[in-house]
């Protein structure tokens, strides 16, 4: 549901400068993912690097200018510091009045901030493709927090110092990209090309993240049906290697983003974003659920944590704390439909269709191949253990003062 989502997504910042029809914009965007996905690795790296720098590049200008702005160095504009913060607040009243209104607002939008994160669990999905795995993925998740925290929590933070929770701009209902608070900030501050210039990097992130998202779906496929989870059909791969019946399937699920010609394109990327986001919960709440029983397999056969190239002390309990958050969020995603009347029917299936269809799959799944859950003695641990005893990595050299920066973008 990604996919189609951010094309979706894709549509509405297209429609910031042109009414031509959805459909037509749809139908480009799906072929032309379609090709970048036949084409896999060879195309897509050199696609996403030009791509991950135009972002980088923006959200180093989006800081800055940021900045610039809130400290009153744009011409005719006032210091703002962080006078938004203390009126109109940052929180916005939803449903109710108060402090609990307030609460409710920021719930709400709990759906839109899990869709914003998923695709970080995917990077384990690249470690059978890497060198080095086990020195080289620890690394890369560390990048990957180091640029969450720069590129998306600090960009966040300054967007809501520059505008104020009730711009108007913010909750237009026209489906077009002015409701971007980056773009909103843009035009606050009177900077007439920086608007589009905005809205054309983040299409261009858009784009970029259905690509990701394909890229990762097409692999889980062909990893299924190469355990035999899934039909032997999805085996099948092109002369470079690339599965293309796993790539027809996704594509198939991209034809959804059609639904936005005949809906505003932004209903239906709410739509599409909700079902994304509880099917991105699912994945972590299986994640944290493998890595807890992981951790009591390894207490059960008496094996030290301490033979993992990879271990934190406090690991058995962020697992259980991300679990149990994960729950809450998933179970309390469609809060809205149950408020004041407010009962809508595709809201409601898209907050919550995932959740039947996982746990009929997973239960079909158990009784066709009567499977069991293995016990925590049972779990092969010391066969990897001795794995990784018998082929140990060349070790990677320590990285320089300026390869350190390669965090940004490698």
């Amino acid at each position: 549901m990604s996919v189609p989502s951010e094309i979706s997504a894709a549509v509405v910042l297209i429609q910031y400068w042109t009414d031509l029809d959805a459909a037509i914009w749809i139908t480009i965007l799906i072929v032309i993912t379609f090709f970048v996905a036949i084409a896999f690795i060879r195309v897509y790296a050199e696609i996403e690097f030009f791509f991950a720098l135009l972002k980088i590049l923006l959200v180093i200008g989006v800081i800055i200018l940021g900045l610039v702005i809130d400290l009153g160095g744009v011409s005719g504009q006032d210091r703002i510091g962080f006078r938004y913060w203390k009126h109109p607040g940052p929180f916005v009243e939803y449903i109710a009045s108060g402090s609990w209104g307030q609460f409710l607002g920021f719930w709400a939008v709990m759906s839109n901030a899990v869709y914003s994160f998923a695709g970080v669990e995917s990077l384990a999905m690249a470690a059978a493709e890497t060198k080095n795995p086990r020195q080289s993925i620890p690394r890369a998740c560390k990048r990957v927090f180091a640029r969450v925290t720069i590129f998306y929590v600090l960009a966040v933070l300054i967007v809501g110092m520059i505008v104020p929770s009730d711009d108007p701009h913010l909750s237009d209902e026209s489906g077009t990209a002015t409701q971007s608070p980056f773009v909103t900030a843009a035009s606050r501050a009177g900077i007439k090309a920086l608007p589009s210039i905005v809205n054309a990097v983040v299409l261009t992130s858009a784009w970029s993240a259905g690509n990701q998202s394909l890229l990762a779906g097409t692999r889980a496929l062909y990893g299924l049906a190469i355990k035999q989870q899934a039909p032997k059909i999805f085996l099948r791969t092109t002369s470079w290697g690339t599965p293309y019946m796993c790539v027809l399937l996704q594509t198939l699920f991209m034809l959804l983003a059609y639904m936005s010609v005949s809906n505003s394109a932004l209903t239906v990327f709410f739509w599409l974003l909700d079902l994304t986001a509880a099917g991105v919960l699912i994945s972590w709440i299986v994640i944290c659920f493998n890595h807890i029983r992981l951790l009591q397999a390894f207490k059960a056969q008496n094996i030290s944590t301490e033979l993992l190239p990879w271990r934190h002390w406090w690991s058995i309990y962020s697992s259980w704390f991300s679990l149990i958050t994960c729950v809450i969020f998933l179970l309390t995603g469609g809060f809205v439909n149950f408020t004041r009347g407010d009962f809508s029917a595709p809201s409601f299936v898209s907050s919550y269709l995932d959740i039947p269809l996982v746990l009929t799959a997973f239960v079909a799944w158990k009784i066709y191949k009567r499977t069991r859950l293995v016990p925590l003695t049972e779990i092969p641990l010391q066969a990897a253990i001795d794995e990784i005893r018998l082929n140990p990595e060349v070790p990677i050299p320590e990285p320089t003062k300026w390869q350190k920066l390669n965090v940004l973008w490698g």
